[in-house]
């Protein structure tokens, strides 16, 4: 299943780029499993390198905004993203778990039947 049959805008790929960095750096370790999870994710959105500079300067209520408006279906794939950083490093941390629930809270996911990993 292709979990990124949507097109993105520039902004859009910021924004994701930003909470999925979040999910990595939650627990104050970084594994190789999320840097290639973080690659591989910037692959599928087809970012360029410049990406995750840019996505660092983007205030992150900014971010929040952009992923409040996206559609029901964004909004999954998103949720589907954090929850396969918060796993790359083949651990699940508490503090990872925490901020997803604050992001799917804060964009209008939670209540809709999305889990948190």
């Amino acid at each position: 299943m292709n979990i990124f049959p949507q097109v993105f805008t520039v902004a859009e790929k910021l924004a994701i780029v930003q909470v999925a960095e979040a999910v990595i750096l939650a627990d104050g370790r970084i594994h190789p499993g999320e840097l290639r999870a973080l690659g591989d994710l910037m692959a599928h959105l087809d970012c360029d390198p410049n990406t995750l500079v840019y996505s660092r300067q983007l205030p992150f209520g900014k971010a929040m905004e952009i992923l409040s408006g996206f559609p029901y279906e964004k909004k999954h794939v998103v949720a589907h993203i954090m929850e396969e950083m918060a796993k790359a490093d083949g651990y699940v941390h508490e503090l990872e778990v925490n901020l997803i629930r604050k992001v799917f809270e804060s964009v209008g996911i939670s209540g809709k039947g999305q889990r948190v990993i």
